[in-house]
This record gives structure tokens, sequence and C-alpha cells, in this order.
């Protein structure tokens, strides 16, 4: 098995720097909420993470690819 990892450039900074990083996970938009809700939320609990210091990382998988981070456009 191969396993495909992409990290975001921002969480994977974080990581290195031992700053706090916080997984969040994107079945909530995709399946927990209707459509524009999922996008506002998936925003305020962003932002809400960025509050508290750590760096918010979205977990997907995208074409077979398991990414940490997504940016803003990908929601």
């Amino acid at each position: 098995m191969n396993l495909r990892l992409a990290l975001h450039p921002e969480v994977g900074a974080a990581l290195a720097e031992h700053r706090p990083v916080v997984a969040l996970e994107t079945s909530v938009l995709a399946q927990g909420l209707p459509p524009p809700i999922n996008r506002e939320a998936a925003q305020r609990i962003d932002a809400a993470v960025r509050r508290s210091g750590a760096v918010p990382a979205w977990v997907a998988v995208i074409e077979g690819v398991v990414r940490v981070g997504l940016e803003a456009a990908a929601f």
C-alpha cells in the first residue's frame, strides 16, 4: 500500500515549529450540513481555531491523496 499524504505549507510550518495544530474533519462540509450553512460553519470553526492560537488542519481525501490542511477554496 502506498499512502499519499500532502501537508499544507502552513500546517507543515506549524508542526516544524512545534506550534499547535487542530485536525478538523471535513464530513461536516460534505455530509453534515446543507449548503450554504456548511461553508459558513467551516469558516466559523476555522476562525475559532485561529483565535485560539492554533493552525486549523482540515483533513480530506482528494483524488486519492490524504490532504492535511486545505485552502478555503477547497471547501
